[in-house]
Formats: C-alpha cells, sequence, structure tokens
C-alpha cells in the first residue's frame, strides 16, 4: 500500500523524462550538419552581380531633409571603370571617386537582386540597405542601369510627403 503513494510521481517522472528525450532527440535532427553549413557558406558566397557585366549604373535618391546621394558607375568600352559616390547626407565626407568609390559600387551591386530579374521593390530596398538608409527617410528614388548584353533598367519611386497646406482643416465643433 506504500507504493501506491509513489504511483503518481513515478508517472510524472517517466512522462517528463520521455518529453526530455524527444526534445534532445528533435534538437540534434535540427543542428546543421557539415554539409549544411558548407551549402549556406556557399549560397553566401554567390554574387549576384559583377561590375563587369554593367555598362552603367545610376542611382539618385532625394531624403526627406532634402539631402540628396548619387552613385553612379560606368564602363565604356575601351574606357577604364569609373564610379562617383556623393553623400549629401555625410558632410564630413561629400564625395568618393577612384577605385574607393568603384569598390563600394561593387559591394553595393553584389548585395542587390540580380538586374535581370524582375523584382523592382527587392532592387530599392536592397540598395537603401547597403546604403543604410531608411525607407521612411526618403523622398524620391531612382536607380538607372544597362548591362553589356544592351539589357537596360530603371525603377523611379516618388513618395510624396504632405505639408500642412496640402489640407484644408476645419473645425465644426462648438467650443
Amino acid at each position: 500500500m506504500k507504493y501506491e503513494r509513489y504511483v503518481p510521481v513515478l508517472i510524472i517522472t517517466v512522462i517528463l523524462g520521455a518529453l526530455v528525450y524527444a526534445q534532445v532527440r528533435l534538437g540534434n535532427q535540427n543542428t546543421p550538419g557539415p554539409d549544411t553549413g558548407e551549402e549556406i557558406r556557399l549560397q553566401a558566397a554567390t554574387v549576384n552581380n559583377k561590375l563587369d557585366d554593367i555598362d552603367w549604373f545610376d542611382v539618385e535618391i532625394e531624403l526627406m531633409n532634402d539631402a540628396e546621394i548619387e552613385v553612379t558607375y560606368s564602363a565604356g568600352e575601351n574606357q577604364d571603370p569609373r564610379a562617383r559616390i556623393r553623400r549629401g547626407d555625410q558632410p564630413d565626407q561629400p564625395e568618393i571617386t577612384g577605385q574607393d568609390a568603384i569598390n563600394q559600387v561593387e559591394s553595393i551591386v553584389a548585395a542587390i537582386p540580380p538586374l535581370t530579374s524582375n523584382e523592382p521593390l527587392n532592387l530599392v530596398q536592397a540598395i537603401l540597405d547597403q546604403l543604410q538608409i531608411a525607407q521612411s527617410d526618403v523622398d524620391e528614388f531612382e536607380v538607372e542601369y544597362q548591362l553589356k548584353d544592351g539589357t537596360r533598367g530603371a525603377v523611379e519611386l516618388d513618395v510624396k510627403g504632405l505639408d500642412d497646406d496640402d489640407f484644408d482643416v476645419r473645425d465644426d465643433r462648438d467650443d
């Protein structure tokens, strides 16, 4: 009879033990093995776009505070590549040119969706992410490009902020 009062405790212990065993067993199945880690690293290293495939690439962004950001890149047929980045939102470094600008443009272009895909919103967001610009700060956005194979593309976004003058507010309430 003394064993009867230990039965509920024994049942609870067995159930908890089974749950812990199941948790450990399922947790080990979800941990990436050596093959999975290699696959992830290979995908991360894949470059979407290369500067060698681009004739020209232009980004113009106007922010809500009227600061302008320009990113330009061109590589003519018998010409060395040229790039320029102007950041009106960073007065301490207003313009970058030369190899530094080419390297930064290369980073931007490599991180955005393939320019041959039809993903304009993803393209806009990726460029804003690379330039570390919040969506809420953008008043106007434009990107234009041409690839070496002749493919051209452009995305324009015009966010119109509303001024107080845009509203006719009437207060018909009785005071």
